[in-house]
């Protein structure tokens, strides 16, 4: 077999970086009106929320805008980003909205400087014109969660009485097109027993541009489905293959025509070498954390899937600052998720890539985080296929120019099975992966 190389030529896994936030994820509702059976809030085992206020208080919002300011002195931020979450959203009383954003640009913006964004994250099934015409004055951007076609969205997304929720999110999807002025993206948790060109086309007859399809959150010790209904869709990379049925269609349709999709966009810019980081992929630190309703700060709310208070490790916004809280052990872990990677991924080709893929599908009660990703091979898969695409698009020129080449999924794989562990180095952090 010949030398597999990094597709991204050398990679130094141990970056030297100062830590910052430049976005928090904002749990202001810690109460849902769906209960989609798949949720890492409410259904995977988590029950901290029922010890948490339902609603976040003013006097948390005063608290995260004094931190960001003392962070700001620090890391002299240009942007910060701001992540209304839940819950729902949308539980939260209005006049909280108003609050929030005008003290935040009155501290942030005209005091400090800071360019503020504001994304909001709902299921739709509350909103109203009045809601729209809201986040159009305080500029709040949106993202509805919708699961694709009626029959695939009511399998899991579901109300409290087990009812489906489509028709409802249908509607909240018609009123923020008609009165939003920034156009509402999707998201869309995959189910790999719906068909990925259905799906797709769905979101295109709905007229929803933007928008990303997410890997089912997942553990080693929590595995997702494997086995798909759908032909093609084989049981050892079926989240890869479900993907890829899509991408061969999204890549043959002009810009104009084909969705924006969060996930493809990301992969084609670190394929060409563009840093970047998202939780799922990546080759840079993490930027991100969680306040929920009670001012707790989080890493990420994916990691509740570890075990209930997996996350809570004491931070407060009300008590700590972000270097503080950034120093407990799950959120230094996870800023640096993307860097500090097991001792087999060093080695792995599409490293700077994949990042290891999303820091909570590589935990295990036995070894903590020291374990590939649960969707290792559906990542090697996708990555190659959209590089190889790639590959066929560009003139030789700039393939020689920059040293790409076509690599197959069969070739890496056998390269990774064949690797002598015993011959690579033991990361120096390694005891910081299984700590957990």
């Amino acid at each position: 077999m010949r030398e597999i190389v990094s597709i991204r030529g050398s990679i130094s896994l141990l970056k030297i970086t100062i830590m910052k936030v430049n976005t928090l994820v904002l749990k202001v509702a810690s109460r849902c009106n769906l209960n989609c059976t798949y949720c890492y809030m409410y259904n995977v085992g988590d029950n901290t929320y029922l010890k948490q206020p339902k609603f976040m208080s003013y006097k948390t919002v005063d608290a995260i805008l004094d931190k960001i300011i003392i962070h700001h002195k620090r890391k002299k931020l240009k942007q910060f980003n701001f992540v209304f979450h839940g819950g729902e959203p949308l539980l939260m009383k209005k006049e909280f909205f108003y609050y929030f954003i005008e003290n935040a640009n009155k501290r942030l913006r005209d005091e400090n400087n800071i360019t503020c964004i504001f994304q909001l994250q709902t299921n739709g099934i509350l909103l109203t014109q009045e809601w729209c015409e809201i986040f159009n004055e305080l500029d709040i951007s949106m993202g509805i969660s919708l699961d694709g076609r009626r029959e695939d969205n009511d399998k899991y997304r579901v109300g409290h009485k087990g009812e489906g929720s489509y028709d409802d999110i249908l509607k909240g999807f018609d009123i923020a097109k008609k009165f939003s002025k920034k156009r509402p993206g999707f998201l869309c948790v995959i189910n790999i027993d719906a068909d990925p060109e259905d799906t797709y086309h769905h979101f295109k007859e709905l007229n929803i541009i933007p928008g990303d399809f997410l890997i089912p959150y997942a553990t080693t010790d929590k595995p997702p489905q494997k086995k798909s209904k759908v032909l093609g869709i084989s049981e050892a990379t079926p989240y890869a293959d479900w993907l890829i049925r899509i991408f061969d269609i999204w890549r043959k349709e002009s810009i104009d025509e084909r969705l924006n999709i969060k996930v493809f966009n990301t992969l084609i810019k670190l394929i060409l070498g563009k840093d970047s980081s998202s939780d799922n992929f990546g080759n840079t630190e993490n930027s991100v954390l969680l306040i929920e309703t009670d001012g707790g700060i989080e890493s990420i709310g994916a990691l509740k899937l570890c075990g209930n208070g997996f996350t809570k490790q004491g931070a407060n916004i009300n008590t700590h600052t972000f270097a503080q809280a950034l120093e407990t052990s799950l959120a230094k872990l996870y800023h640096q998720a993307h860097l500090m990677l097991p001792k087999k991924c060093t080695a792995c080709p599409i490293n700077e890539v994949c990042g290891g893929g999303h820091i909570a599908h590589r935990y295990s009660k036995e070894n903590g985080f020291d374990n590939p990703s649960i969707y290792c091979n559906d990542f090697m898969k996708l990555i190659l296929h959209i590089q190889n695409a790639l590959v066929d698009s560009f003139s030789d020129e700039y393939l020689e120019k920059n040293e790409f080449e076509k690599v197959s999924y069969s070739e890496v794989r056998e390269y990774m099975d064949n690797l002598d562990l015993d011959s690579l180095t033991v990361p120096e952090y390694k005891k910081d992966l299984e700590t957990f």
